[in-house]
């Protein structure tokens, strides 16, 4: 009984990391404060919406409205959580050491620099606003980065099939966020490196030394700032939509959900993350209306097995070999990375 207690108090200690880096690590993205901040953001959204209205909403309205059956317990919901599981509980074993330094390559930058151009010797730039300029510039790296990467991957035929997995999810919840094949992670964790470490190797050298951008709770404090905002509600139901000018600076809700659409006019629209503005800058900007227009929301033709095991994480293997293999058969590769037609999205 003795050792019986011990392994179920190991299991136990075991079960609450798993639930402490998942729900209270900032570096994970599902944090309790932030999912609280988004589902609060939500019901005043849905109550200014309703000004003016004299109809009453009961408890269990609002309960449908926030939390509709489907999005909790269809097998869409179900594979977004099996894969959120399943990265956190084995992508840093199995693919961390795939992944390229930001620091390395912020470094190889400076070293770079210093070759062609010298050393600066001393900052130019007052300390405040220095770190207000590698705030910005670094949370814009990142933007960059998540567009180049998502572009990419909506262009280049055997890239589409790893993060294809992301568009088979037919409902959206912030647990969608994390419906990203293994693959499709390493290819976004080493774009990343290259432009942040790219850009704060070169602010690095501008500025004359290093500067540290304002974060909290280890985060970019502009990046924070959206995570406790719109970040968690870019995949959900609820449309939120930002329009007109800032509607071409700011990624809203409504945007994303158009890109989720399985509509062809809207594949490969709005590929930022929390800016519209490098779809506004390079032409995949699609603006969101002010109703809500009709969207279904998964891959046409469909998927089979979308939502399994095999579907998720083996097949996109298979599929992406197939597509090489077929292309360099007839001694054209240049298709790998031609527009993925249409008909597939």
């Amino acid at each position: 009984m003795h050792q019986l207690a011990v392994v179920a108090a190991e299991l136990g200690a075991i079960l609450w990391q798993f639930v402490t880096v998942l729900f209270l690590t900032r570096s994970q993205g599902v944090f309790v404060l932030s999912l609280a901040s988004a589902l609060a953001l939500a019901v005043v959204f849905l109550l200014w919406r309703r000004v003016g209205r004299e109809r009453r909403l009961r408890p269990r309205t609002w309960l449908r409205a926030l939390f509709p059956r489907r999005w909790l317990f269809g097998p869409s919901a179900r594979a977004d959580l099996g894969l959120l599981l399943f990265n956190t509980a084995t992508f840093t074993v199995l693919f961390g050491w795939t992944l390229l330094s930001a620091h390395v390559v912020a470094n190889t930058t400076i070293a770079a620099l210093t070759r062609s151009f010298g050393t600066h010797t001393a900052p130019w730039l007052p300390a405040p606003f220095a770190v207000v300029v590698m705030t910005a510039a670094m949370f814009l790296a990142y933007e960059f980065g998540y567009w180049v990467d998502h572009y990419t991957k909506h262009n280049v035929a055997f890239l589409w099939e790893f993060h294809k997995v992301h568009h088979t999810a037919e409902t959206l919840s912030p647990l969608t966020n994390f419906r990203m094949h293994p693959v499709d992670s390493i290819i976004f964790g080493n774009i990343l490196a290259l432009t942040l470490g790219v850009s704060q190797g070169a602010l690095y050298f501008a500025l004359g030394g290093p500067i540290d951008a304002l974060t909290f709770w280890g985060a970019n404090i502009v990046g924070l700032i959206f995570s406790f905002t719109i970040g968690h509600l870019q995949h959900s139901h609820i449309w939120m939509p930002i329009r007109g000018f800032w509607g071409r600076i700011l990624l809203s809700p409504a945007h994303h959900q158009i890109h989720h659409s399985d509509n062809p006019a809207h594949f490969g629209t709005n590929l930022g993350s929390c800016l519209s503005l490098f779809d506004t800058l390079f032409g995949t900007l699609s603006m969101p209306p002010a109703r809500r227009p009709k969207l279904n929301f998964g891959i046409t033709p469909s998927v089979s097995r979308a939502h399994s095991v095999t579907g998720s994480l083996v097949a996109p293997f298979i599929e992406s070999f197939a597509v090489i293999r077929k292309n360099t058969a007839v001694g054209n590769p240049v298709e790998l990375a031609q527009k993925i037609p249409a008909a597939q999205r």
